[in-house]
């Protein structure tokens, strides 16, 4: 499966966009407040980009500039936001960091999902070891979860450690929070 290369949205898309609002029941546009973190200078950058190009649709934002962490996680417990976006690092080799934000009791489900079913799909995941059984639940899990997860994942920045044979001590992060201080990492040259 390859993805299509980017073509840039044309008319028929914004016609197609204000349709889906339109029978969702939104035919005089949408109005919603996105919840942005104060110091992150490119949430600035990426509200400005995405409040133009869904203006188009006939989606209007207004923004409240929160402190990270602090407001903006109290806020999203909360529920009281209708978009935000933000950091969540999980690690990608493992499908139980990602997966637990969609669980009943997943410490990051700001989406507010609580599904039995997808639930007792994690649960099993988690303690199945056959590669492919397992894959099969997660694929199931993840498609179940995008009918019912009202966000997306708009981009995935990837991080990469290295080290030389003559770098002592260091055993790479398993998780790009894990490992962030070297203090006991040394050069033996």
């Amino acid at each position: 499966n390859k993805l299509p290369a980017y073509r840039g949205i044309t008319d028929t898309d914004i016609t197609k966009a204000k349709q889906l609002l339109a029978d969702a029941g939104y035919e005089s546009g949408l109005k919603a407040l996105w919840i942005t973190r104060r110091a992150a200078a490119y949430d600035k950058e990426t509200v400005a980009v995405m409040g133009s190009q869904l203006r188009k649709i006939g989606v209007t934002l207004t923004f409240r500039d929160v402190t990270y962490p602090g407001e903006w996680v109290q806020t999203l417990r909360e529920g009281k936001f209708d978009i935000t976006h933000g950091p969540y690092i999980s690690a990608m080799y493992d499908p139980d960091d990602y997966l637990q934000s969609y669980t009943s009791g997943g410490v990051n489900n700001y989406s507010g999902i609580n599904s039995a079913e997808i639930d007792a799909l994690y649960q099993k995941q988690t303690t199945t070891t056959d590669p492919v059984a397992r894959k099969k639940l997660v694929d199931e899990m993840q498609i179940k979860v995008a009918d019912l997860a009202p966000g997306m994942v708009t981009w995935h920045v990837k991080y990469w450690a290295a080290a030389w044979p003559e770098v002592r001590n260091y055993t790479g992060p398993g998780r790009l929070r894990d490992n962030l201080t070297f203090v006991d990492v040394w050069l033996a040259r």
